[in-house]
């Protein structure tokens, strides 16, 4: 019988997207002052298969110096693959601002799929996130255990304020008390040796806690029973003196 042989061949196929050859998003951006822009970015397929970038924003917002990023590129399987054109960076002129600002645009890591992507779907493009920020006024504060003083604004941001310093003493039983929980140096204590809190011999700082009584509440009982019973025998004395006192005058009587 004779033998039939066949050969398997792979092959491909490639189709234009049929969805729009346009996408649009925005998102909110600040200037130094802290006020905020919206962009308008116009994502457009150009034939050759790249797409090209375009950023407007209101007239009475600025104007943009520079808002064009060409020659976005994608991968077979729709992965970002980089931008060849000259930039990534677009420029502004905000209103009321003395110089353009510039921003940086992230369309995600080359051959991953964290930002721009181009599959067989709808079209859909969002401007995730930015690290701009409104202006804002402190609302609370917080120190963390090195003593720095954090502070937290109600635009969402926390700042670094500043540093608590903590001095150490050669000779901490030297101290010159000074009335409630307050000590100040002495000749006996040595000079203050300044560092920072919660390293070395240094303790930690705690935010918003009260530091609990050293007293030992068994002992301060005894001592209160002890003075108790001493005032009673004294009073008992007092009270005996004074009935003898008062017989002595009788009997002179």
């Amino acid at each position: 019988m004779p033998k039939t042989t066949w050969t398997a061949h792979s092959f491909s196929v490639e189709t234009e997207g049929a969805g729009p050859d346009t996408a649009t998003t925005s998102i909110e951006v600040f200037d130094p002052a802290g006020v905020g822009h919206v962009l308008t970015m116009k994502y457009e397929r150009q034939t050759d298969g790249t797409w090209t970038l375009t950023t407007t924003m209101p007239p009475a917002d600025g104007t943009v110096v520079s808002g064009t990023v060409s020659e976005i590129r994608f991968a077979f399987d729709g992965s970002f693959l980089g931008v060849t054109g000259p930039t990534t960076q677009i420029t502004l002129q905000f209103a009321g601002q003395p110089a353009p600002q510039t921003i940086d645009l992230k369309f995600g890591v080359a051959g991953g799929f964290d930002g721009v992507t181009q599959v067989g779907d709808d079209t859909n493009v969002q401007a995730k996130s930015q690290d701009g920020y409104a202006a804002g006024n402190l609302a609370t504060l917080s120190v963390d255990a090195k003593g720095t003083i954090v502070g937290f604004f109600t635009n969402g941001i926390s700042r670094n304020l500043e540093h608590i310093g903590v001095a150490d003493f050669a000779n901490p039983e030297g101290l010159s008390r000074e009335g409630d929980t307050a000590f100040s140096q002495s000749a006996n204590s040595g000079v203050p040796q300044l560092g920072e809190a919660d390293n070395g011999v240094t303790g930690a700082m705690r935010s918003g806690v009260l530091e609990a009584s050293n007293v030992d509440i068994a002992s301060e009982f005894v001592n209160l029973i002890q003075a108790q019973r001493g005032f009673q025998a004294n009073a008992r004395v007092i009270t005996t003196t004074d009935a003898l006192l008062a017989e002595l005058v009788n009997i002179v009587r």
